[in-house]
């Protein structure tokens, strides 16, 4: 079965460019799935034309690591990404991972959690590689959901994307202050390549109907949610 590959080109005109780099503002992109704050999956610092790929593949990451703002989510174990949605995985006693077992639920990556490290509570949660303007980014949280010691953490990636503009952020760390209005595009069932512009006066990305990608992209109605 072939995954798919999505796309998303962004676009920025030089004046925007200017007040964002003044600022030290840069582009935040999300895909928090249900129980998870934002997380900062993908941070850059934006050009003109900017393009992010990606395909519908995902790893599962644990880390030693409290769930507050600004906290880094550095793997202490995890599953290479292909793992196998609606199975069971399983971190034993010595933080190895088996799996995927039988066990699971529908829709969603599985975790059952039997180490014993540290206060007895770890995160866990999807990461998922990308490539931003030609370069290759790996190993980047989607998701961050606490899980107690023998108990199971489930998973649903999300089907959304959320973008925004701010400063102060790095990547790959959890985010509970959004400071500026957020966008969501949603991709799947025919979306596979979408193209948005910054509107600085709202704060807001809108689709591109004009530019350099418009010809090739399906341009959704106007709106913050798309």
């Amino acid at each position: 079965m072939l995954t798919a590959t999505y796309t998303l080109h962004i676009a920025f005109t030089d004046a925007q460019l200017q007040r964002l780099y003044a600022t030290g503002a840069n582009v935040i992109i999300a895909k928090p799935g249900p129980g998870s704050p934002y997380v900062s999956w993908q941070v850059f610092r934006p050009l003109r034309n900017n393009t992010l790929s990606w395909q519908e593949a995902y790893g599962i990451y644990i880390a030693d690591a409290p769930i507050c703002d600004g906290a880094g989510l550095v793997p202490v174990a995890g599953v290479p990404s292909g793992a196998v949605m609606d199975r069971l995985y399983t971190l034993d006693k010595k933080g190895n991972i088996s799996g995927p077992g039988t066990d699971g639920l529908p829709g969603a990556f599985a975790l059952l959690n039997n180490w014993r490290r540290g206060r007895g509570c770890l995160t866990t949660g999807l990461f998922q590689n990308a490539l931003i303007n030609g370069r290759e980014v790996t190993g980047n949280a989607v998701s961050a959901v606490p899980v107690l010691f023998q108990n199971t953490a489930v998973i649903r990636p999300a089907p959304t994307l959320q973008l925004w503009v701010q400063s102060g952020v790095v990547s790959n760390t959890v985010i509970t202050q959004v400071e500026s209005p957020v966008t969501t595009l949603t991709f799947g069932e025919g979306r596979e390549r979408l193209a948005v512009a910054y509107d600085a006066d709202a704060g807001i990305f809108i689709p591109a109907a004009t530019g350099d990608y418009a010809a090739a992209v399906p341009i959704p109605e106007l709106g913050m949610v798309w």
